[in-house]
Formats: C-alpha cells, sequence, structure tokens
C-alpha cells in the first residue's frame, strides 16, 4: 500500500552555477534569498535522502506540488523530468537501485521583467511568454515553492481519482485513472467505488473491471448539497483490486452543488446567490506565494466569513491545494484566474491551455470553485485585434465544455476594455468616497441600463442575456498600523522600498513629520486608524448602493488583505483585522438594513429619509419588523413592519424593500453629529442585521459672533441671500461698531490682494480653476493631476484641530462633507498655515485644502471647499465658512 514521505526543508541551492546556502522546500528561492528578487536563471535544488525499503510489487516516486517556472528533475544523475508550468503538480518515478540513499536534483528555470532565459534543451524562456500573474508588481518568485514528497506507491495503482457531484441530478461523476508500469493491467482486477456522506454511511457503490480510463456516473439518491452555509463534504473511496486482493486505494472529498445563471442571476443549487467576495492575491509575509500553514489559513478562512464574505477572487494565481481543501470544508467559494503574461503569443496560447487542463485535472472535485477568468483587464491581450478575440472567445467555448460545472470569465473587464463572451459580466472600478460619490453614481445608473457598456464594440459580442451583473474590483484604501507591520516583519520590511509614486511606503513617518501631521493625528497609528475609518466610510457607501442595486448580483472587495505596499485590504499583510471588521460584518451578512436621504439639516426642520431592507432569499422573514432609533434621543424612534414596506424592484430574486421615516429634531439642543442606529427583527424579536449612519444637526446660533461681520463680492450670490444663509449660523453682513470685516469673494484679484495687504481680511472659495493672481508661492491645481481624488490609492483630507470650532470633532471628513467636496488644492501653503489638507497613498503629494497666509497687514484665507454654491441647501457649507470668517478675523 502507499506511504508518503515528506522531502520538505532545507535543500542545497546554488543560483547560476553560485553556490548560495541553504533554501527552504517549499518556498521561492527570493525568499531564502533576498537578493535574487528580480533575477532570471536557474536555482538547483540538491539533496541526498534516505531510500525507504520498497515492499515487493512497489516502485518510488518523487511528487512536486509546483516549480515555477520549467523544472528539470535528476534522480541518481539520470535525467528523467522535463516539467513547465509554474502553478501546477508533477511527479516522476525514481529509478531502481540498491543503494542506500537517493541523489534528487531539480533545476528551476525562470525569467524576471525584461530578462530572459536560455534553456538547456535551447529554448528561450521569456518571462512576457510565461503566465506569472502579480510578480511583475510584488516581486518575483522562482523555484520549489510548493511541497516535495516521496510516495511509495504499488507498480498497480491508481494514478487519478476525480469525483464531481452534481446536486441537480443528484449524482456523482467518478473519473479513474489506472497504472501499470510494465505488461498493462491484468484481467482479474476490478475497481469498487464507493460514495460515503458527510456522516459516513454509504450513498452509493459501484463495481467495475478495471481499464486504464473508467468514467462512472453513480446516483447518490437524496443528497445534501455543498453550499457556504453547509459545507456538506461527501468521500469518494476508490479500490483497485487483483483478483481477491487489494492493490491501491484512494480516497477523495467532494460535495453535490450546481452553480448556475439565469436571467442574470446567479443560482447555487436552485437558491439565488448574492456574490459577496473579495478579491485575494493570496500573497504572504516572508513565504511570498507559499500558503502558510493550515493553522494561518484556516485562521484567515474563519476571518473571511466572520467578516460577512461568501467567495474569494483567488487574482491570477492558481492556488495550493491545501487553500481548497479548506475553503471546501469552511464554506467558501473560489473564483481563481489565469495568470497573466505580457504578450499573447503562440507560445504564452498553448501554456495558458496546458495550464488550464492541468488545473482543471487537480482541481475538478473541488465544490468550492465555481469560476475562473481567462484574462484580467485585457492584461497580455490587444482586445482591438479580432483575432486575438477571436482566440479568447474560443479559449472559452473550450473551457466551458471541459469544466461544464464552473462558470468562464472571458476578460475581467475594466476602463475601456471589454467582454466577448462570457458567464458573468464582471466589471472594475475605483473610486474614492465620498469625494467621488457622483462618480459612482454614475456608473451604477449605466449598469441599471438593459445594456450595460461593458460589451465590445465591435460587434463580435456574444450575450446571451443570462450574465449576472458583477462589480467585481473596487475599493478604497486604508494604512495598516506600523507597530503591527514591524511586529510581524521586522523593522522596515524590504518591501517599504518598493511601490511606485504615491504608493512607495520607504520614508512614510518622516513624511509625517515633515508635513506637520502629529499636529492633526497625534503619531502614526492614529493616521492609521483614520486613514481605516476613512477606507470603512467608503466601502459602506458603495456596498449598500451596490446591494439595492436591480441587476448587480454581487461584489469583490479590493482586497481580502493588504500586499505589501498596496493598503486596500480588509486585513493587514498579516491578517489582522482593520477597526472596521464588526461594522463591515453588519453589512456583508443575507439581510441588510441601511439608510438613503440622510442629510445634513437644521435644528428644528422635520428629518425625512429611506430606511430599506434587503436580503439574498427571495422573501424577507414573515413577521419581520426594522426599527430605527435615534442613539441620543431615545424617545426618537419608531418601526415599521415589512410587510408593510414597498418592493424596490418586484421583478428582482432578491429581496429589496422601503419605507418613508420622518422625525423631529427640535429636541437636538446643540450642533451635533448623532447617529440613527437601524435594526431588523424577526418575528421572534431575534436581530438579523443592524446599521447605523451619521447625522450632522445644525444649531441655529441665537446671537451673532462678536466682532466680526462679513461682506459678499461673490460673483452670482447677492448680499440678500448671503445674509439669509450666515445669520443662522452667527455671521452678521452689517458693519457692527469695533467689529472686523471679512471680504467674502469667489475669485482673487490683483485689487483684492492690494486691499490685503493694506489691512483687510478676506475668504475666497475657488471653486474652479484658472486662478492667475494667487500671492506668490502658492499655486492652484486640479484633483486631476498627481492623484488627488485618490481612487485608486486612497487620498485622505484630513481637518486641523480646532480649526473647524463649529464642527463636531473629526480628522478626516466624513460624508457630512459630500455636498462640498472640493475639486481643486493648493500647494505652496506651509503645514502651520494649512487648516485643512489632502495626501495621496503613503502620505504622498501633500496639498492644502484650505489654507490661512499673513500677508503684510491683513489675512488671507484660501479654501477650495465648494462652499458658496452649497450654501442654500447644505447646513455644512454655512458652518464651515463661519470658521473661516472667524479665522481670517481673528488672525
Amino acid at each position: 500500500m502507499r506511504k508518503l514521505l515528506s522531502m520538505d526543508g532545507a535543500w542545497n541551492f546554488s543560483f547560476n552555477g553560485r553556490h548560495q546556502g541553504a533554501a527552504q522546500v517549499p518556498g521561492a528561492w527570493e525568499a531564502s534569498f533576498p537578493a535574487l528578487r528580480g533575477k532570471a536563471g536557474c536555482g538547483r535544488y540538491a539533496r541526498v535522502f534516505p531510500r525507504p525499503e520498497l515492499p515487493p510489487g512497489h516502485s518510488l516516486w518523487l511528487k512536486f506540488g509546483a516549480a515555477d517556472h520549467t523544472a528539470f528533475v535528476t534522480v541518481d544523475g539520470e535525467p528523467l523530468l522535463r516539467h513547465e508550468g509554474g502553478y501546477t503538480p508533477f511527479e516522476v518515478r525514481a529509478p531502481a537501485s540498491a543503494a542506500g540513499t537517493i541523489d534528487v536534483v531539480v533545476d528551476v528555470y525562470d525569467a524576471a521583467p525584461g530578462e530572459d532565459v536560455l534553456l538547456p534543451d535551447g529554448d528561450t524562456l521569456s518571462f512576457a511568454e510565461i503566465p506569472h500573474g502579480k510578480q511583475s508588481w510584488y516581486g518575483t518568485v522562482g523555484g520549489l515553492w510548493q511541497g516535495v514528497e516521496m510516495e511509495i506507491r504499488p507498480d498497480l495503482h491508481i494514478s487519478h481519482l476525480s469525483a464531481r457531484g452534481d446536486w441537480a441530478s443528484a449524482s456523482a461523476q467518478v473519473d479513474v485513472q489506472i497504472a501499470e508500469d510494465w505488461s498493462g493491467i491484468p484481467p482479474d482486477c476490478s475497481v469498487e467505488i464507493a460514495i460515503f456522506t458527510p456522516d459516513g454511511s454509504e450513498a452509493a457503490r459501484a463495481e467495475v473491471a478495471a481499464a486504464p480510463t473508467i468514467s462512472l456516473e453513480l446516483d447518490s439518491g437524496s443528497v445534501a448539497p455543498w453550499s457556504p452555509d453547509h459545507p456538506a463534504l461527501y468521500r469518494c473511496r476508490t479500490v483497485l483490486r487483483r483478483g481477491s486482493e487489494q492493490a491501491d486505494e484512494q480516497d477523495q472529498r467532494f460535495g453535490f452543488r450546481t452553480i448556475t445563471r439565469s436571467g442574470g442571476e446567479f443560482l447555487l443549487n436552485g437558491e439565488p446567490l448574492i456574490l459577496r467576495g473579495a478579491l485575494d492575491q493570496a500573497f504572504y509575509p516572508v513565504t511570498l506565494i507559499t500558503e502558510p500553514p493550515d493553522t494561518v489559513l484556516r485562521d484567515q478562512f474563519a476571518k473571511a466569513k466572520a467578516l460577512g464574505l461568501n467567495l474569494l477572487r483567488c487574482h491570477i494565481k492558481i492556488p495550493d491545494p491545501r487553500y481548497l481543501d479548506l475553503c471546501d470544508e469552511m464554506g467558501l467559494l473560489v473564483w481563481y484566474e489565469l495568470p497573466n503574461g505580457d504578450r499573447l503569443t503562440e507560445t504564452f496560447r498553448r501554456r495558458a491551455a496546458d495550464l488550464f487542463d492541468a488545473a482543471r485535472r487537480r482541481d475538478a472535485h473541488h465544490p468550492c470553485i465555481i469560476a475562473w477568468t481567462v484574462i484580467n483587464e485585457a492584461w497580455g491581450i490587444d482586445l482591438a485585434d479580432g483575432e486575438q478575440r477571436d482566440w479568447l472567445a474560443g479559449e472559452v467555448t473550450r473551457l466551458r465544455r471541459i469544466a461544464p460545472d464552473w462558470m468562464v470569465v472571458d476578460n475581467s473587464a475594466c476602463g475601456d476594455n471589454f467582454h466577448v463572451v462570457t458567464d458573468i459580466c464582471d466589471y472594475h472600478a475605483y473610486f474614492n468616497i465620498p469625494d467621488a460619490t457622483a462618480a459612482f453614481e454614475k456608473l451604477l445608473a449605466a449598469a441599471a441600463e438593459p445594456d450595460a457598456p461593458w460589451w465590445s464594440p465591435f460587434g463580435d459580442a456574444r450575450k446571451s442575456g443570462d450574465e449576472p451583473l458583477l462589480l467585481s474590483e473596487f475599493g478604497n484604501w486604508g494604512l495598516p498600523s506600523l507597530r503591527a507591520v514591524y511586529a510581524a516583519e521586522g523593522p522596515s520590511p524590504w518591501w517599504m522600498e518598493t511601490g511606485d509614486g504615491a504608493t512607495h511606503p520607504g520614508g512614510m513617518e518622516a513624511r509625517f513629520e515633515q508635513q506637520g501631521l502629529a499636529a492633526i493625528f497625534g503619531d502614526v497609528e492614529g493616521l492609521a486608524k483614520a486613514s481605516q475609518y476613512h477606507e470603512w466610510i467608503a466601502l459602506k457607501y458603495q456596498i449598500e448602493r451596490l446591494r439595492r442595486h436591480p441587476r448587480i448580483r454581487g461584489y469583490v472587495i479590493t482586497e481580502f488583505t493588504d500586499v505589501q505596499w498596496e493598503a486596500n485590504g480588509l486585513m493587514d499583510f498579516s491578517r489582522n483585522h482593520k477597526c472596521f471588521s464588526q461594522d463591515l460584518a453588519d453589512i456583508q451578512g443575507e439581510y441588510l438594513v441601511a439608510v438613503d436621504g440622510l442629510r445634513n439639516t437644521w435644528r428644528g426642520q422635520q428629518c425625512q429619509a429611506v430606511v430599506y431592507a434587503s436580503c439574498c432569499a427571495p422573501r424577507l422573514p414573515e413577521g419581520s419588523t426594522l426599527r430605527w432609533i435615534v442613539e441620543e434621543r431615545p424617545e426618537l424612534t419608531g418601526t415599521v413592519p415589512t410587510a408593510a414596506m414597498t418592493p424596490a424592484y418586484p421583478a428582482a430574486a432578491s429581496s429589496c424593500f422601503w419605507a418613508p421615516i420622518e422625525f423631529d429634531t427640535s429636541s437636538l439642543q446643540t450642533t451635533n453629529r448623532v447617529w440613527l442606529r437601524l435594526e431588523l427583527l424577526d418575528g421572534a424579536n431575534r436581530r438579523l442585521a443592524r446599521n447605523r449612519d451619521p447625522l450632522l444637526v445644525v444649531a441655529q446660533a441665537d446671537r451673532q459672533e462678536p466682532g466680526v461681520f462679513a461682506t459678499i463680492e461673490a460673483a452670482g450670490l447677492n448680499a440678500e441671500a448671503f445674509t439669509s444663509h450666515m445669520q443662522p449660523v452667527g455671521i452678521g453682513t452689517a458693519p457692527a461698531l469695533h467689529a472686523v470685516e471679512v471680504l467674502i469673494a469667489d475669485r482673487i484679484t490683483p485689487e483684492l490682494l492690494d486691499r490685503v495687504r493694506a489691512g483687510a481680511r478676506a475668504v475666497v472659495c475657488l471653486a474652479q480653476q484658472g486662478q492667475d493672481s494667487l500671492p506668490e508661492g502658492i499655486t492652484h491645481h486640479s484633483r486631476d493631476e498627481r492623484g488627488w481624488w485618490g481612487d485608486w490609492c486612497g487620498s485622505l483630507s484630513w481637518l486641523r484641530p480646532g480649526a473647524f470650532p463649529s464642527q463636531p470633532p473629526s480628522m478626516t471628513c466624513g460624508m457630512e462633507w459630500s455636498g462640498v467636496t472640493p475639486h481643486t488644492v493648493f500647494t505652496g501653503f506651509t503645514p502651520e498655515e494649512t487648516l485643512a489638507g489632502i495626501f495621496v497613498g503613503w502620505i504622498h503629494n501633500p496639498a492644502a485644502v484650505t489654507g490661512r497666509r499673513k500677508l503684510d497687514a491683513g489675512t488671507l484665507v484660501l479654501t477650495t471647499f465648494r462652499l458658496l454654491p452649497a450654501l442654500e441647501n447644505d447646513p455644512i457649507a454655512a458652518l464651515v465658512l463661519r470658521d473661516l470668517i472667524i479665522a481670517a478675523a481673528s488672525s
């Protein structure tokens, strides 16, 4: 019978003929030897092992999990195998020997960006033609990155087993291959196949004559379906017999599940499915792409479930089988992808097809896998080329044939690239919220159209109408705790000197000091918390909008964890939670409650909003209610029976219902940020979901601010209107005895600057670009420059403590600031002059949103908050302008 012996551990390693020392297997050589990062060449692994004693009729096999990219195996000096492909397994039978040891040498060749490698057989290995994925982003990974084993197995043995369960037919498809190394399969051999339920009882059994290839469908009767909520795993036991003797046995876990699409819906085992996913790049500290021990994987998957996720999109990487085994066991759907190359040459096409075929052979039994992708974001393909689009469509057709139980995505689209033929119409788009809410809403409006604009414009799109829509990448940055990073990886990990431009972490702490951010956040840990809270604001807004969309059937957040310099994870790189983990879990469950239309309001006005409840099932629970309460005022509360709520989208399978609510804000005595809390309760008063949102309630001033009055000089806003907007916050517009006059303008002229230098005080609201008369050293920029919108790597707008005393205390601009979001910024203000600022990524590209400068005898305050246009409808505009007037007057 079989016996496995691990060959993992320290192997002697040389690179391009130079001895390096001991390399850890499994592991990329870059993990053992940091100096080899980005280097192309040959890594030679060599080790002598004790040769195990073989029972009669048995052979010794060497099994490799994966080696990136091309491996040559030599045993006892005899070349045995050439294997190509960096993500799939291979094996070879060791030659028989009477020696007490076995000498194994594995030469692994890998290319690098811009550096090809010449193979021993004369072929050239080009990085551009290798399925390499994110190695061009996070560093190359070559060598024996998965485990190596010796296996003692019978000469007559089961060489392959694949069991797949279909829930709809309650049948199991079992494919078996038999190998016999010399004279063929004896005629007295048979194969016995048995299916066992999760509790161990037998569900089906069959016995057939042995043949090189056996394909058998077994009716398993009533079966328990596999799903994320109930990951029921069955076991297929296959026994090879010769006469009455057992020659070999193989076991495999599998599940009964059916994934289909109908009318734009996902159906898992016949029930509507909303995908709540996260992008998992499956890179790790220290080990790079090598998956950590099962205990670490199990912990990260438990955290994924606790966050409300039901899917991981394993991004342009085919993961270790242990990853998939645990997703099967713990109930996480998996969507994985072909690692991309850079050029769609014939060589890459062949390698892509071989990799897909090998991955399907290895992974067909995993019920967790529901989809795979051919191309991501048109990387390595020219979609304007009709021949390349034809290849893509042909590959989708081929993959549908070899994997009918998996969905196929042709090109996971973004920007101006698109789909040709696909089972999922997915799209990627990044928006920095609250700054880019309008752009995000525009995307959602486009997605609501019957023909979403994500298909080929060349007339060759092959739409069936059943393709579900999915926003499969979106997210914002939330910088990690450097204390946690250093605790896990040591001070200044190597990757802090990677990344480009705003994504470069190195020197962050120095920039923090140079920009005077200690006065804002205290220390870099305070900044990390504020940045993560900003990430949460964005995720909350977008997920709530996606969950109530009539056509979008799910989403994939970018991303599950930070990856080195890329700080948009739900957890940091070491799999520690960020500050919003419980809040995120609250909006990613089966049920969701949320509020829409909650806007800044004046105290005494009626607050009107819409609450809604949605679920992934066809209906809300019978007898359920939605309860709301203003936390600071428990008398402001109400309940709405969900049976009385109005369906938002009657035709959609996933329920979404809404109802208006209203309450009086008169009892809220001071300007404050209050919280509206929502709960969804079932008929037994058990909580199914919860959520909460901030509401800024602005109290009118009972008297004029002493010592100041304002004069409006802005075009398009007359004095009467300005007075009506500013009096409620205590700013008078008529001259007062001993009061300082502050000029309010929407443009800078030389004349205005001369007045300021002569002693005037002015607040200038520059909502638009194109100002030429700025004080010396100050420049006005569109946020389209230098990444200041922060739609991918994140920009964070901050407020100097004490600069906006009318506001509830806050270090950053939350959703209540969305109505005055700046479209432009200033450079040239010193940190001390900056009242509100912004930076991008790892504290790069600092700029001011509001600055105050002394000009000779006067004071000038410049702001790009869009205050004047918002005065009529948004009380925060009046509050902010009040504070800036006082700042100008009191300088």
